[in-house]
């Protein structure tokens, strides 16, 4: 393992890990964590951060004016180093730029209180308990194995697993696999994870298409009947089989009981866009009309379901089409699948949509970074009490892909960046959790939401995938180390044995169960491209 290790203790003195790559490194994170993320204004722009435990960035919190207050001391005190760090600001939703770099990574109680022109407390402004997380500090271990070699090793796993090796024989999934209770975004990993997996290993190619061709068709033939109120759209749940679960967590539970209809009558949005795109990749590797024509089937319904202000409502009810929730889809994926459908196939009528998609976007998160987490197995939430990091960073790609030219849409995608890797990765040196033991977690890592705030292998894979895209248009070598640091992550945690991606990163794997075959596919091709991206730019 490499020690590259960042202890934030003060100030930039101390941070000093082995080799000149890594202070650079550790000495720029440091800095950029003075770099607020959207801080909210009252009565002028939200915070978001309201139900936000830790932050890498400096934040600001929303603590209300003191009557008789001539400006407002700030107490920060830390458990790390058992100090009071203080300032003073005339505002009491002043920005803790003050003794930012001099917390040590822990824990934190501020209170913020009003202080009278002699310097007398005229009462408590607010109060917070949060954790200061540790900066990037540089590449954390070694790759226990070339990143295209562990790519190969976990699709190899999941071809060689019973339930898809079922697929070759039967037209139905293998319900031993629980998880095939949420076809849409199961079965589209089988396809996609199997279309990666033939081009990989020759010697297995023929029967891995087949097993993506069978799913694929399996999905095309579950999907609601023309003329119905969702037509062509694929169920996002089987209801017989959801409500059969034991041991998918309270939140699947919580979910039915909740609502007035069963899950089996319930439709989530975002999923249909997912199983279109693995329509899409069936179509440019076999050649298969149909698949083709079923992508196009489901962008037709969006279009037809796209509602007057841009985006579409998260929850619907199969059998009439009304919403369930009043929650509202953030549609960075229903964009990126009718983008596809433009670009690649000229279908040019759906740019209308992915217009209008966008207004909404920003107009609505982009502006008040209301992010919500959107999950099949977790319910709609109220604002900002569930936040997530999957539609951040789609939109931050989407912007350096598309703004290579434009410095705003760059500058934007980076905000995004940094609000993700506040949020969602740890370094090092995780916070502590009562039902978790965090020094059991393998980091680097990144965590998946606030209601499961837990180290997720797909969720790394979203940040190798976004840290790559962000150094090839910047250039910024500090994206390119954190895309490493998470791909050699990604290496230890991976089984060495099975080649096995699982679902869960900890040492010491209590919460292990069959491991979710979309996360795996989302790790290979994390894997597969930054490989390939390396290799395209070794002699650079």
């Amino acid at each position: 393992m490499l020690a590259a290790f960042c202890l934030l203790s003060g100030s930039l003195d101390q941070c000093k890990p082995p080799g000149p790559p890594a202070v650079d490194f550790c000495q720029q994170s440091l800095e950029e964590s003075l770099i607020p993320i959207r801080p909210g204004i009252p009565g002028e722009s939200p915070f978001w951060n309201g139900y936000a435990i830790r932050f890498i960035n400096v934040p600001a919190f929303d603590f209300k004016t003191v009557e008789g207050a001539a400006h407002y001391r700030f107490t920060a005190a830390s458990e790390r180093d058992s100090m009071d760090h203080v300032f003073t600001a005339d505002k009491p939703w002043n920005l803790l730029f003050p003794i930012w770099k001099e917390l040590p990574a822990g824990m934190v109680n501020l209170t913020v209180e009003g202080m009278d022109g002699n310097d007398q407390v005229v009462g408590v402004s607010g109060t917070r308990r949060f954790y200061r997380a540790a900066v990037f500090g540089g590449i954390y271990h070694s790759p226990e194995r070339d990143y295209r070699e562990s790519a190969l090793m976990g699709l190899q796993w999941l071809f060689r697993q019973q339930h898809y090796q079922r697929w070759l024989t039967e037209s139905s999934p293998d319900t031993n696999y629980y998880l095939y209770c949420y076809p849409s975004k199961i079965i589209g990993a089988v396809v996609n994870s199997m279309l990666m997996y033939a081009a990989l290993n020759p010697a297995d190619s023929a029967t891995a298409m087949k097993i993506a061709i069978n799913a694929g068709k399996y999905l095309v033939n579950a999907s609601e009947p023309a003329g119905s109120p969702l037509p062509f759209f694929p169920p996002t749940y089987d209801g017989d089989l959801a409500e059969q679960i034991k041991t998918a967590g309270v939140s699947d539970r919580e979910y039915a009981k909740r609502k007035t209809i069963e899950i089996r009558d319930q439709l989530m949005i975002i999923y249909p866009a997912d199983v279109g795109e693995a329509y899409l990749n069936l179509y440019e590797h076999t050649g298969i009309a149909a698949f083709l024509e079923a992508a196009i089937r489901i962008a037709d319904t969006y279009a037809i379901l796209q509602l007057e202000n841009g985006t579409w409502y998260l929850t619907l009810n199969i059998h009439t089409g009304e919403h369930i929730d009043p929650n509202l889809c953030i549609p960075t994926g229903i964009i990126h699948f009718l983008d596809r459908l433009i670009k690649d196939h000229g279908l040019q009528k759906y740019m209308i949509n992915t217009e209008k998609a966008m207004n909404w976007i920003m107009d609505n998160p982009l502006k008040n970074f209301y992010w919500e987490g959107q999950f099949e197995d977790v319910p709609p939430s109220l604002a900002f009490r569930n936040l997530s990091k999957g539609h951040v960073l789609s939109l931050a790609c989407h912007f350096l892909q598309e703004g290579k030219n434009n410095p705003e849409k760059i500058e934007t995608a980076e905000e995004l960046i940094r609000f993700g890797e506040d949020q969602f990765i740890i370094w090092e040196q995780p916070f502590p959790e009562e039902d978790e033991n965090t020094d059991n977690w393998i980091t680097p890592c990144a965590l998946e939401q606030y209601v499961y705030y837990v180290p997720i292998d797909a969720s790394a894979a979203r940040f190798i995938e976004t840290f790559r895209i962000a150094y090839e248009v910047t250039g910024k070598e500090l994206y390119l180390a954190k895309a490493r640091s998470l791909a050699n992550s990604m290496t230890v945690a991976q089984d060495p044995v099975t080649g096995e991606y699982p679902t869960y990163w900890e040492y010491e794997r209590k919460h292990q169960l069959d491991g979710w075959i979309n996360c795996a596919t989302a790790d290979a091709r994390a894997m597969l491209e930054f490989a390939d991206f390396l290799e395209k730019h070794k002699n650079d």
